[in-house]
């Protein structure tokens, strides 16, 4: 595949390949919990509450959460696709999409 001099520069940004992945996280496999994919919901509200609370979960914007949230994501890992927890990937990784597929 040939790239753009854009394409070649973002990648160069990121330390990352389009044929292996993130260089980054294949050399060390160590993240950093700020380094996480982890989208807030919309009401944070600790666990205890959610809990003694379940009507928190019926709220539109929290429903519309759960439902855009992508649980995996298929990433590049060396010459290989490999399915991850979403939250995992971090920035660099080159992540295959599908049609419909929610974007990590």
């Amino acid at each position: 595949m040939k790239l753009s001099k854009e394409q070649t520069d973002l990648l160069a940004s990121l330390s990352t390949s389009y044929k292996t992945g993130s260089i980054q996280t294949s050399l060390n496999g160590n993240t950093n919990e700020d380094d996480l994919n982890i989208i807030p919901k919309p009401i944070n509200c600790p666990n205890w509450a959610c809990i003694l609370l379940p009507c928190i979960s019926h709220i539109p914007s929290m429903k519309t959460f759960k439902r855009i949230q992508p649980q995996e994501a298929e990433v590049r890992r060396g010459d290989k696709w490999v399915i991850y927890d979403a939250t995992s990937i971090v920035k660099g990784d080159i992540v295959r999409l599908s049609d419909g597929d929610i974007v990590p």
